[in-house]
């Protein structure tokens, strides 16, 4: 052991120490020999029987160092040290699981290598579930795409006509002083009905039931009976500051109790009507600015929006109390739109005349204008998709027709329409 080393090496130095001191002034004499297994006092325990003791395991000086270990062995742990990459280990088995890059084509696409025959036959039955191998999934190949996105051209989609979803279009003609029927499915017009003198709008009740016409030289709604194509109540509105009533818009509730007629006139200022449908009466007139153009119903049903073309304003108005909320601007506003959500409007607005016009994208808690949209001359009507993502504007001066991303508030493109001057539109299923 090397503390019973060290032991009988310090008391053979004593002894020789001791012989030389005696050497200057005594006797010399060799000391008998010793045994080897002689235990001494002072000798230090066994490794085995104490294997710590601070007094007697200190380093010696007269020991011959050892050695050095690997200097790696004592270095700390937070010391990162570069070491070569691992490599792969020739005893991992490949993995049952299927990678879902594995049928990706490489570049180049190079075989990859099966798995062993052995991993792909049934296995002993034991306490543990087994794992199939599924089947992979093939390629996602052969997309279908619009070929707008890749810019390649393609043949006109051709319409398959479903009588099951087909539409009935109810068309005001001012000029026939009548209200059409065309079917969409296929396209026929199925009969007019005549109505007042000059219709200019016409609006179909929520349930489906009947069609009101906003007469304007008749001062009069004519309410035409979908099933039966016949008028079957006509309301006379009551003048405003001694003028005959020129209605020109006509908006519902989204519960059908209640309809919005406006009064395109300015005596000055205007009114709006509001009746009640079922008893098809007037129940109040509303004050506003002058001539409004348009109105529009939040979709929760609880505002009413007029856009005010005459004094460059639109009227809010609450539906419950039929009363003036508030008023914010826009230039020259004509159509009035919400998205789905009642989260933002969506105001035509004619600035500049016959050449240029924009879009006005309100925020409907705050108010506050989020963007503006240059679109065509003279913008005239706002019509949102169902799903909300795209806005329209038919464009009289322009001839034309505005398409508006909603998302990013963005015109996408103009559709011309030569020679038409659209005042309004609307989408067939």
């Amino acid at each position: 052991m090397r503390l019973r080393h060290r032991a009988l090496i310090l008391a053979f130095l004593a002894l020789t120490w001791g012989i030389n001191l005696n050497g200057f002034g005594g006797k010399q004499y060799d000391p008998p020999p010793l045994p080897d297994d002689m235990p001494f006092p002072d000798d230090p325990p066994d490794l085995f029987t104490d294997p710590f003791d601070p007094i007697n395991d200190l380093p010696d000086p007269f020991d011959i160092p050892f050695p050095p270990e690997d200097p790696m062995d004592n270095l700390p742990d937070a010391i990162a040290m570069p070491f070569p990459p691992d490599l792969d280990d020739p005893l991992d088995e490949p993995s049952l699981l299927p990678d879902p890059f594995d049928e990706i084509p490489d570049v180049p696409d190079l075989p990859l290598p099966s798995l062993p025959e052995s991993l792909l036959e049934p296995q002993a039955a034991s306490s543990s579930p087994t794992f199939q191998l599924p089947d992979p999934m093939p390629y996602p190949m052969r997309l279908p795409f619009h070929p707008a996105y890749s810019g390649v051209s393609a043949p006109k989609t051709v319409r398959t006509c479903n009588a099951a979803t087909a539409n009935t279009l109810v068309i005001a003609e001012p000029r026939r002083n009548t209200v059409a029927f065309m079917a969409t499915c296929p396209y026929s017009a199925l009969q007019r009905v005549s109505v007042g003198n000059y219709p200019v709008s016409v609006r179909v009740t929520p349930d489906g039931q009947f069609a009101w016409a906003a007469n304007v030289d008749s001062a009069s709604i004519s309410i035409v009976s979908i099933a039966s194509k016949t008028v079957v109540g006509t309301i006379a509105l009551p003048q405003f500051n001694g003028y005959p009533a020129e209605p020109n818009g006509v908006v519902f509730t989204p519960d059908g109790a209640t309809a919005y007629v406006t009064n395109h006139d300015a005596n000055p200022g205007s009114v709006i009507y509001a009746i009640d449908v079922a008893s098809r009466s007037v129940l109040k007139t509303i004050p506003t600015d002058g001539y409004p153009a348009s109105a529009a119903i939040t979709p929760d049903g609880s505002t009413l929006w007029v856009a005010n073309r005459a004094d460059s304003t639109i009227t809010i108005i609450d539906t419950l109390t039929n009363t003036v909320v508030t008023k914010v601007s826009a230039d020259v506003p004509t159509g009035i739109a919400f998205n789905p959500t009642g989260t933002r409007a969506y105001v035509a607005e004619a600035e500049l005349g016959n050449t240029i016009g924009y879009l006005r994208v309100f925020d409907v808690s705050s108010l506050a204008t989020i963007a503006r949209i240059q679109v065509g001359g003279l913008p005239h009507v706002v019509k949102v998709t169902p799903s909300g993502h795209y806005v329209f504007v038919t464009n009289v001066a322009s001839n034309s027709i505005s398409e508006i991303n909603a998302i990013t508030n963005t015109l996408i493109r103009t559709i011309p329409v030569p020679g038409q001057h659209p005042l309004g539109i609307a989408f067939v299923r």
